[in-house]
């Protein structure tokens, strides 16, 4: 929406948020460089477009009066051009790494956002996993683990020479289903 989101994740649950990277919009006041055709640096990297400059009134045009590149307008085309040293005005959009406002297993909010603009979310989530507890020959207890799946994951099969005391199904949301199954493997 442009302002606060909260964005509902499509896989869940969220186990680690690593990386949010957002579309941001500036506008900055620059000092246009000493000489005529130089090339004004912008204050942050990754902008992808300019949504405006002008000075005063005068409104210049991408590709006719400057252009853009490598975060930097540069002003040696044969259009108009701000006088060296004065001052002139520019909106971009470019591309950041933000912090979560708030996020829980299932929802991210996050600020600043340029409206109807593209939201990455880099982050790792839990699959529902099938364990077995075992008991060896020796009667050491362990836990042997499944095969993780978002849809389907596998039950693992009981190691040789222990017995299986019970079945541990997780799906990461409250406590996990135990089945009691005392199956041998000799």
């Amino acid at each position: 929406t442009g302002g606060t989101d909260t964005i509902q994740v499509s896989h869940t649950p969220m186990e680690e948020l690593q990386r949010i990277l957002i579309t941001k919009e500036r506008t900055v006041t620059l000092t246009h460089g000493g000489y005529t055709g130089c090339t004004d640096d912008l204050p942050n990297t990754s902008v992808f477009e300019i949504v405006d400059l002008h000075q005063g009134a005068l409104v210049y045009t991408q590709n006719t009066d400057f252009y853009f590149a490598n975060d930097k307008i540069n002003w040696s085309l044969e259009g108009e051009e701000p006088a060296p040293y004065s001052t002139y005005s520019i909106t971009y959009r470019y591309r950041c790494e933000v912090d979560a406002d708030e996020y829980d297993t299932e929802n991210i909010t996050i600020s600043g956002a340029v409206e109807n603009s593209l939201i990455e979310l880099d982050y790792s989530y839990r699959m529902p996993r099938i364990d077995l507890i075992v008991m060896y020959k020796d009667q050491l207890v362990g836990v042997v683990r499944g095969v993780a799946h978002r849809y389907s994951p596998v039950a693992p099969s009981t190691p040789p020479e222990s017995i299986c005391l019970a079945q541990v199904t997780q799906t990461w949301y409250g406590l996990p289903k135990v089945s009691k199954i005392g199956r041998a493997h000799v």
